[in-house]
């Protein structure tokens, strides 16, 4: 099995894009931390889990995807899988109605520039406003070796303050191997939401272990899964019926 290069970081709401990402030697882990949260013991459940009906078009520096009219106070996770021939990250998300605004930690993205030319990337909002029904992510640059897609999904808190991100990582996967391994959450509270996603480069997953509602698009090779309401440091593993590689994201938000 490969081994991963691990970087990682902690923010707000959270927007996955399986995008390019940041080189480190492998076995590197970078990792920083917001300030303790005041919030406790949320209870997520989940309100939607989409992605773009088309995948986005290769070169476009952006791409939006429709979602349900959002719920205030809720937060918004979303992914984007993307091939290129180098590193993408995201630049902007738009509507900005979020509070605070979008975070995008540089933690959370990976960027497989050995074997597949897939990455990923993420971003999360822990208080988004009311009747949002399109959300545009622009790429710093635009993903250049095939189309992209983004996911969205939103989760409510079940009230009190604001979440904060507790553990956001990621890490690239550099050998071919058919049980893909995700990442190991750095948590400090007891009652959180975990979202995991990973691109391939084509290959979608049959499964993933641990994690559950794995989430995939059609035309897309990403993927995502969750955990909600635990304490769980159990890392998932990707399951392909062929041998591949690529990169992993995680967000986790209490």
């Amino acid at each position: 099995m490969g081994t991963w290069a691990k970087i990682t970081t902690s923010h707000a709401l959270v927007i996955a894009i399986a995008c390019g990402a940041i080189f480190a030697p492998q076995g590197a882990v970078f990792r920083s931390h917001n300030v303790p949260a005041t919030a406790a013991g949320h209870n997520f459940t989940n309100l939607q889990r989409t992605n773009t009906a088309a995948t986005c078009v290769t070169s476009a520096i952006s791409c939006a995807v429709t979602v349900t009219a959002t719920s205030a106070g809720s937060v918004m996770v979303i992914f984007v899988e993307y091939v290129a021939n180098a590193s993408k990250t995201i630049n902007t998300i738009t509507p900005t109605a979020c509070t605070p605004a979008w975070s995008i930690p540089a933690g959370s993205a990976a960027y497989d520039n050995v074997l597949t030319g897939a990455g990923t990337a993420m971003a999360a909002c822990l208080n988004s406003a009311s009747g949002t029904t399109s959300i545009t992510v622009t790429m710093l640059a635009a993903p250049d070796l095939g189309t992209w897609s983004v996911f969205a999904l939103e989760y409510s808190t079940g009230g009190g303050a604001a979440p904060v991100v507790d553990d956001a990582q990621s890490a690239k996967q550099t050998t071919a191997v058919t049980s893909v391994p995700g990442l190991t959450p750095a948590l400090t509270g007891t009652s959180e939401l975990i979202v995991q996603c990973v691109s391939t480069a084509g290959s979608v997953p049959t499964a993933v272990s641990t994690y559950l509602n794995m989430t995939t698009a059609a035309g897309a090779s990403g993927a995502c899964a969750e955990l909600r309401n635990t304490s769980l440091t159990t890392a998932p593993n990707w399951n392909f019926s062929v041998a591949t590689g690529g990169a992993v994201s995680e967000i986790a938000l209490k």
